[in-house]
C-alpha cells in the first residue's frame, strides 16, 4: 500500500511539472477574444439559470442559444469552426463549458479562472445548441495543480450534473476556499477551446493515477534500479550484427548497441553532439531487422533532422514524416504510394543486399582475425630479452636502418636472441 502511494505521489510531481501557469494559459486567464460569455445567449439572464442550464445538459441534453446581436453570432461561429478545425487537427475535442469560476490570486495577480470543465459540442441547424458530451464536469488540471502545491487545497475532482449535488458541491466547495480569501462564482459561465499544451500527456497521467499501475517504461527509467553497468563496454564486434549507416564515435557505438539489445536510455547532449546520428543508426538497425519504429518529438525540428539523415542515404522511403494530421494527408499519401511501387517493381532485392552484406562481413572477419593476430604477436615478448616485445624489437630495427652504415658491424650479431638485450642497451 505505501509503494503504491508513493508510485502515485511520484506521478503526480512529474504531472504537475507539465502545467504552464504564464498568462498565455486560458485555463488560468481566459482571454476576453477566446470566450463566449453564455449569458449573452440567454435572456433575462440570472443566477438560476445555470441550474436551469445544468439540469438540462444533465444526460447529454441540449441547451439553445439565442443570438442576440450579430457580435455575438460572429464569435459563436468562430467557436464553431475552430472546434472542428481543432478536432481534425489534434485528434480530441477542446469545446469546453466553464460551469464555475474561481476569483482568485496567482503570484499576487487576481484573475478568474474556469474552475470546473464540462465537454460540450456545439451543433449548428440553423441555430446553435450545446450538447454536453459527459455527464460530469471535471476539475480545472492547471488550478488543481496549484491549489494542492500552493495551498494544500484539495477540490472534488468532478460534479455531477444534477441540480442537488450541485448546490450541495458548490458550498463544500467554497468552504474549502473560504479560508485563503478565495471564492467561487456559478453565475458566470464560459464556452471557449479551453486547451493547453500537454493536455494528452496529462490525461495519460490521470490514467496512470486512477489505475493504480506504473507503465513499464517508467518504472525501467526512474524506479528500478540498473541491472548493468553503464561503464563496462559492451565488444565492438557486435555492431556487426547491426546496421548503422552515418558516422559515429565510440560513445555512439555503444548507445547503439545497448538500444539494440533492449536496454531503455536516457541520452543527453547539447546540440551538435551526435543524438540525432544515434538515433538515425538505430533506427536503421532496428529496419534492417524488420521491426516499425515510433519516434515522437515535442519540436519539429527535430524529426526533421533524423528524417533529412535518413533521407541522405535513402531510407526516407520507409519512413512517413507527419507533423499535421491534416496538412500532411497528401505527403502522407505519396511516400506509401512510393514505398509500395518500390517494393512491387522489386528495386530493393533484400536477399540480394543480405547475401552482399553475409559475403562483405566475412571478409571483414577475416581482415579483423589477421588484425588481432597481428597485434597479439606484435606485443607477444621476444624469447630471451624479457624487457622487449617484438613490436620493441622492429622499431629498433628501424631506427639501426636509418644508420646502417654505422653499425653495419654489430648487425651480424643481432641475428642471436641473446644478444639482443645487449646490442639495444649500447
Amino acid at each position: 500500500m505505501e509503494e503504491v502511494s508513493k508510485r502515485k505521489n511520484l506521478l503526480k510531481k512529474w504531472q504537475a511539472l507539465l502545467f504552464n501557469i504564464s498568462r498565455k494559459n486560458p485555463l488560468l486567464y481566459p482571454q476576453n477574444n477566446h470566450i463566449f460569455d453564455i449569458k449573452h445567449a440567454i435572456a433575462d439572464w440570472s443566477t438560476n439559470q445555470t441550474l436551469q442550464l445544468v439540469e438540462q445538459l444533465s444526460n447529454h441534453g441540449a441547451f439553445s442559444l439565442h443570438v442576440i446581436s450579430k457580435e455575438d453570432g460572429n464569435q459563436l461561429n468562430e467557436l464553431f469552426s475552430a472546434a472542428n478545425k481543432h478536432r481534425k487537427e489534434k485528434g480530441h475535442k477542446s469545446l469546453t463549458l466553464s460551469l464555475l469560476c474561481l476569483n482568485w490570486q496567482i503570484d499576487l495577480e487576481v484573475t478568474q479562472s474556469p474552475l470546473y470543465l464540462l465537454p460540450v459540442e456545439l451543433k449548428k441547424n440553423p441555430s446553435f445548441l450545446l450538447q454536453a458530451d459527459a455527464t460530469k464536469a471535471i476539475l480545472n488540471p492547471v488550478v488543481d495543480s496549484l491549489l494542492r502545491h500552493r495551498h494544500n487545497i484539495q477540490l472534488p475532482e468532478s460534479l455531477e450534473l444534477s441540480i442537488e449535488t450541485f448546490e450541495k458541491n458548490i458550498q463544500i466547495i467554497s468552504a474549502q476556499l473560504l479560508p485563503e480569501g478565495f471564492s467561487v462564482h456559478n453565475h458566470t459561465i464560459y464556452l471557449s477551446l479551453f486547451d493547453y499544451p500537454n493536455k494528452s500527456l496529462v490525461e495519460d497521467y490521470n490514467k496512470l493515477l486512477a489505475n493504480g499501475e506504473i507503465n513499464t517504461l517508467i518504472h525501467h527509467l526512474f524506479e528500478a534500479k540498473a541491472t548493468y553497468n553503464l561503464a563496462q563496454e559492451i565488444v565492438s564486434d557486435a555492431l556487426i550484427d547491426e546496421l548503422p549507416v552515418a558516422l559515429f564515435d565510440t560513445d555512439q557505438e555503444q548507445a547503439i548497441l545497448r538500444a539494440m539489445q533492449g536496454y531503455n536510455l536516457l541520452l543527453s547532449g547539447p546540440p551538435g553532439t551526435g543524438k540525432s546520428q544515434t538515433i538515425t543508426n538505430i533506427i536503421s538497425s532496428a529496419l534492417a531487422k524488420n521491426k516499425r519504429i515510433l519516434l515522437v518529438s515535442a519540436k519539429r525540428a527535430a524529426l526533421e533532422s533524423v528524417y533529412g539523415k535518413m533521407k541522405t542515404i535513402d531510407l526516407h522511403n520507409f519512413c512517413a514524416l507527419i507533423h499535421h494530421v491534416e496538412k500532411d494527408k497528401a505527403s502522407f499519401i505519396e511516400d506509401l504510394k512510393s514505398v509500395l511501387e518500390t517494393k512491387r517493381k522489386g528495386v530493393l532485392n533484400l536477399h540480394r543486399i543480405e547475401a552482399e552484406r553475409k559475403t562483405i562481413l566475412q571478409r571483414y572477419r577475416h581482415v579483423l582475425q589477421a588484425i588481432d593476430k597481428t597485434q597479439q604477436f606484435l606485443n607477444s615478448i621476444v624469447p630471451g630479452a624479457s624487457q622487449f616485445t617484438i613490436k620493441h624489437l622492429i622499431d629498433k630495427l628501424l631506427q639501426i636502418g636509418k644508420h646502417s652504415k654505422e653499425v653495419s658491424q654489430d648487425v651480424p650479431s643481432i641475428n642471436l636472441y641473446e644478444n639482443y638485450h645487449a646490442v639495444f642497451l649500447k
